[in-house]
């Protein structure tokens, strides 16, 4: 298996390996995105506060800046590739489908694959120790081509809308840095003009290019992504809304509350309360140690 570290931008391990080479089952994504493939007949991971299990020849796509836990850190047959967006983005297309709902939403996304993921290690395994051995320089090519395969099999399990073209490859660069921004700090920035800041461009102008690449302002942006990990809180956490608030960067509860009100609709205790009824009124979220 290729363990070689992610100088290069790119790694292809068993969790087993990814473990041992990060010292720790807890982890942190970073400035990474990472896709895992399930071999065997299951596998487990713990993300927010909820144990969930991928079943075989599914794949699990997992953005930058987040955290997650493997269970079994001595998995020998499920595969993380890991990869910067330095790496993939070769072309316009690249950066888009990078970008896209498939990696930038509020859990991570896990699809069934049609190419049997078997094959595709065995196959990746072989020629990685080919043009490692015979010091070609084309192993990072060997990887792009399977993230580019199962990267399009997300999509297409996502049901996305076909990209619009675009000719602006700068555009495409400052928004895909956005989404990696906002992912890293929007619970402690929600002003536009800190993200701008990052990116050395005006707020308006940042707001053009979110408008032409998602339809949606950089503000609007960073609304949806405070509701979007509200929810998975509200839902799936035992914490209080007093909690929730102050993890979410609001000054209190009341803050909170007429925030989710005015974007979502009711307020959030409001929320619980039907999340709470849906699920029968039985059980309460399970919080993970």
């Amino acid at each position: 298996m290729y363990s070689k570290n992610l100088k290069q931008g790119f790694g292809f391990y068993t969790v087993e390996e990814f473990v041992r080479i990060n010292k720790r089952e807890e982890i942190d994504t970073a400035n990474y995105f990472f896709i895992v493939c399930v071999l065997g007949s299951s596998f487990q991971y713990i993300y927010g506060d909820k144990k969930r299990t991928l079943l075989h020849n599914h794949a699990l796509y997992i953005a930058p800046n987040k955290i997650f836990r493997f269970v079994n850190t001595t998995d020998r047959e499920n595969i993380v590739i890991v990869f910067s967006s330095e790496f993939y983005e070769r072309s316009l297309l690249d950066a888009q489908m990078l970008n896209s709902e498939l990696f930038f939403r509020s859990e991570p996304f896990e699809a069934l694959v049609p190419i049997p993921i078997k094959e595709m290690r065995d196959d990746v395994s072989e020629k990685l120790s080919f043009h490692i051995q015979n010091k070609t320089g084309l192993e990072g090519v060997v990887i792009h081509n399977v993230v580019e395969m199962l990267i399009t099999d997300g999509l297409s399990a996502l049901k996305t809308t076909p990209f619009t073209e675009v000719e602006d490859p700068a555009s495409i660069s400052i928004m895909n840095k956005y989404r990696v921004l906002l992912q890293k700090h929007y619970k402690t920035e929600k002003r536009i003009n800190f993200y701008a800041d990052q990116l050395r461009i005006t707020p308006k102008q940042l707001s053009r290019i979110t408008e032409k690449m998602t339809g949606k302002t950089a503000k609007q942006l960073i609304i949806d992504k405070t509701i979007q990990e509200s929810i998975r809180l509200l839902s799936h956490s035992m914490l209080t809304i007093t909690e929730i608030s102050r993890e979410l960067g609001f000054e209190n509860e009341s803050n909170f509350s007429l925030f989710f009100k005015k974007h979502y609709g009711i307020p959030p205790s409001q929320f619980r309360q039907n999340i709470f009824k849906s699920d029968g009124g039985t059980e309460e979220p399970v919080k993970i140690d």
